[in-house]
Parts: structure tokens; sequence; C-alpha cells
């Protein structure tokens, strides 16, 4: 349903929708049913479990059940039943305490043929069944335990842990331990609004909690002093586990402690969940291919994907095609595939076909049936949305993650362009700002083209080049940029930094025509018909 302009013209048609897309049912299939598949398979890991047997359980024809599968999750349900077999053999496998050796955990999995065994395990993980093993052994520990049975493990967001301990302050000043106790539970108060943070207030002296098993673990401290009439708060935020620090501050004012408080709750805000989760990333991003979960490999994209720049729009696209590939049951990956897409949509990083339409808005519909209200995940959809010129699936979407997350910097940048695209320009360079505050450092770029975009929407075309030249300083991969940012030269007289400009964008795509970066947009038809005239003006061609 996206917006037009006389100069956009329709999709392309007589082309064919990829295999795994239906063509018809536009009410879809039922998703209980693929649910109730999925619980079964997930169920039957180690258990003998044919095509025909599974149908019968979820009450349905097997080539209905083989259908809906197709157009949820990507394949039918024995080789999602094959993923989750390669899951569950690579846990034992990488587990320590196994005596067992390769040939019977995979038969137990049933893989009772070992050479095909070994081929596909390579595939997915980059090495050798007997490797892995081995690698595992070399750090088994000094004390065996008891295996526990065969359980898959399904990788929804994890909660990240915090623990707020009151900053240190001198015991010979009862009123700074007042003061200092009142900040924590400040922002504690404030931090537990995060649906995606778990807080815990510990009591000043508390010994750090050990990190347990995947959970993140981080613990924020500080230390309070006092200097005539003004007091000064020193915070940190540090990685148990690592013991690296992650952030800090310096906060000083008047000695008054509901002033303290309300500039430690701020400061917390807009740092403490965005260095987590840049710490989240930076590690995914250093883990061994062959020792990536799907969660890693999902975060690697995520970061390209910040870098809003086509070239790692394409990368994704391949690295979500290989998680999607090992977990099909994460709702994370195809969200941020169906983003994948959607940025090489919006940002003219190729030629537009209908079959890029219809792959981003299937793989929407799969992370849809997947939705566990990762944050992360409802904003990947709301950019998908914004791709197809669906703003108001778009908009539930972002709304959903702002409430689960308040200070997610990447869902305020969708809102931002959700308003530019509905016009609502003073509104949009409102949340930008909001976006720059929080935002996590290599998404910046993206904020900056966006108040560039509403400022051209206003009709402000200096302030516009300059946060569009700024954008393209933080990132010089960008191109798309110049689309406006050629304009925005042309309406204010500088036809040589324009003609630069379009230049820079022929760079960027040389086959690029006006209908393409048109079509490519939800803007309001006022905006695009700027837009269009202008780079009619400097020489893009109309179409090829």
């Amino acid at each position: 349903m996206g917006l037009s302009s006389p100069r956009v013209r329709g999709p392309m048609m007589g082309s064919e929708p990829p295999r795994h897309v239906a063509r018809a049912d536009p009410m879809g299939p039922r998703p209980a049913v693929v649910r109730k598949a999925v619980e079964i398979l997930r169920a039957s890991v180690c258990a003998p479990l044919r095509a025909a047997d599974l149908a019968r359980l979820c009450g349905v024809p097997e080539r209905t059940l083989n259908a809906q599968f197709q157009r949820f999750v990507g394949q039918s349900p024995m080789q999602y039943l094959r993923c989750l077999r390669l899951e569950a053999t690579r846990a034992a496998l990488v587990d320590a305490r196994s005596t067992e050796s390769v040939t019977v955990i995979a038969a137990r999995h049933h893989f009772n043929h070992p050479g095909r065994f070994a081929k596909a395990y390579a595939e997915a993980y980059g090495e050798l069944p007997s490797q892995a093993l081995q690698r595992a052994r070399a750090t088994e520990r000094a004390q065996p335990f008891e295996v526990g049975p065969c359980i898959v493990r399904i990788e929804q967001y994890r909660l990240a842990t915090l623990t707020i301990v009151p900053p240190a302050a001198p015991r010979h000043d009862p009123g700074l331990r007042w003061i200092a106790d009142g900040v924590a539970e400040a922002v504690a108060a404030d931090l537990s609004r995060i649906r995606t943070l778990s807080v815990r207030l510990a009591s000043a002296g508390t010994g750090s909690p050990q990190p347990r098993g995947d959970v993140c673990s981080h613990r924020l401290s500080g230390f309070l002093t006092l200097g005539g009439d003004r007091v000064r708060l020193i915070l940190r935020l540090t990685d148990i586990g690592s013991g690296r620090s992650l952030w800090g501050a310096n906060l000083e004012c008047e000695a008054d402690v509901f002033a303290l408080q309300a500039r430690a709750v701020e400061a917390a805000r807009r740092h403490v969940v965005a260095a987590i989760r840049r710490e989240d990333i930076d590690r995914a991003s250093m883990v061994a291919l062959c020792d990536q979960t799907t969660r890693d490999r999902a975060l690697r994209a995520l970061d390209l994907l910040l870098g809003s720049s086509a070239d790692g729009a394409r990368q994704a696209v391949d690295m979500l095609g290989t998680a999607m590939a090992r977990d099909p049951d994460s709702g994370l990956v195809a969200a941020l595939a169906a983003w994948a897409h959607g940025q090489l949509v919006m940002y003219n990083g190729a030629p537009v076909t209908e079959d890029d339409r219809l792959e981003t808005a299937a793989l929407l519909r799969r992370a849809a049936i997947l939705d566990d209200g990762d944050p992360l995940a409802l904003t990947a959809r709301s950019a998908a949305h914004m791709a197809l010129g669906e703003l108001d699936a778009s908009e539930g979407l972002v709304v959903r993650a702002l409430r689960t997350e308040p200070t997610l910097g990447w869902a305020w940048s969708r809102a931002g362009w959700l308003c530019c695209y509905r016009g609502r320009y003073d509104r949009a360079i409102r949340n930008f700002r909001r976006a720059l505050a929080l935002e996590d450092r290599r998404a910046r770029a993206n904020v900056y083209v966006g108040m560039g975009t509403a400022a051209f929407g206003l009709g402000r075309y200096d302030h516009a080049a300059r946060s569009l030249r700024q954008a393209m300083r933080l990132n010089p991969d960008l191109g798309w940029p110049n689309r406006s940012l050629s304009v925005s030269y042309l309406r204010m007289g500088e036809r040589r930094l324009a003609v630069e400009s379009v230049d820079s964008l022929r760079r960027f795509r040389p086959d690029l025509t006006v209908d393409e970066v048109l079509a490519a947009v939800p803007f309001q038809p006022d905006f695009l018909g700027r837009l269009g005239d202008g780079l009619d003006r400097l020489g893009l061609p109309d179409r090829r």
C-alpha cells in the first residue's frame, strides 16, 4: 500500500515469484498448525518420526502441512527436523563431558550415514564433527558430572542482567550515604521499565555475582564525593565475566539529591543499555565461525545493517541466509533478513524486481509467526514494512518495540523515518534527535540522513545538505544520500556541488534512474515531485 506519485511506475509484471512464496491465499495458512508441528518436531529430535505421522498428529493432510511449512518456514517439516537434529548433535559433540564417539552421537540423532553426516555438519559449522569433539575434549574439566537428556535450545532473545550497587561514599558522612542510596533507587526504578533488562538492586559493598550460563551479567557502581557545596558522582558499567569497563560518567552538580538523581537517571537511560548491546555485538564478531550461535550471526548481520550501506545489506543477506538454514525458528533472523532485502530496495543497491518485494513480504510473514517480542526483531520488521510502503503496519511494530525498550535508539530512528514518510517533518526531527542521543555509534550516519531528509521536506535545503554531508563523513560507503543531497545543492543555487553529488550517485549505481529512486521510497507526493524534478534537471535518466 505504498504512496505513489505520477512519476512512480507500478511493479514489474510477468516475473515468477520464488517457489516458496504462495501465489494465492491472501489470508495465509493457520499459524497454530505450524506451531504445533514445530513443537512436535522439537520433541522428536532423538525419536523416529515420519512425515505422515507428523501430519496425523497435527490433524491435517500431509500435503497441506508441507505447503504451510514451505510458506512460513521456507522448508519442509523433515528438512526442519534435520536442522534441529544437526543442532542437537553439535550440542552433544561440543559438550566436553561426553565420552561417546561421533558415530554413536550421530546415530542417536538419526544420522545413520557417517559420510553424509560429516559433509552436512561441515557445511553448517565450517568444521568436521571429529574436530568439534576433539576441541571439546581438550578443554574437558577434571571433575566430570552427569550428562542430562538431549535438549534442543530455543534461541530467543536473552535478558541482560544488571546489578546496581549504590555508589560508595565516605563512611563518616551519613548524608552522602543517604544520597547514594537514593541515586541507586532512582536509576534502578527507571531502568526497570526496560523489559529486555533484568535489574537487581544490591546493597553497598555487595560482591559481584558471577555470570551463569549464557546470561550476560553487568554491574553499575560508582563513587560519591562532596566538595564545598557541590557533589560529584562517578558511575561505571562493567561486564562481570570479563571485568571490562563498558561505560563511565563523571557527573557534578549542586548538593541537591533530586538534581543528582535526575542527572544519573538521564545518563544511565541514554548509555547503559546501548553499551550492553554494543558489547554483545562486539562479542559476536569475535566468535569463531564454527562456534557462532544463531544469535551471534544475527548480531553480526545487525551491525552490517546499522551501517545503512548497500554493500553491508548484501553481506547481511548472505549471512542471514546461512543462519536461517541452521535455525529456521529464529524470529530475529527472519526479521533482519526481511530488512536486509528491504534495504536493497530502499537504498537502490540493485535494480529492484517484484521478486525482491515478494521475498521481503515472505520473510515478514515468517518473522510474524516466530514473533517472541524481541525489540530488535520488532524494529527490523517495522523497517521492512516501511520498505514496502506499509506504514500502518510499520507504526504498530515500532510502538511495540519502544514499549518493550524505551531507550532503543534504532527504534526512535525508525519512528523518525516513519514521520518523514508521512510528511510530519518537525516531529521526525524530534525523533531523530532523540535517536541521536541514544543511538549506537554504528547507526549515527543513518540518523543524520534522516535529519537531512526531514529538513529537505521542510524546504530547509542548507540544513539538509549539512546533515547529509555529516552522514557521509561518518560513513564514506554511503552513496544513496546523494539522491537528496544533489537536489538540495541545486535548490540552494550551488549547481557545481549538485553536479558533483549526482556524479557520485551515478558511480554508486551507474544504471540508476529517476523512476527507480522515486519508486524506492514512500514519501509524500510533494517531496517526490521536488526530488524527481531536481534529478531530472541534473541529467539523471528517467528510465532505462
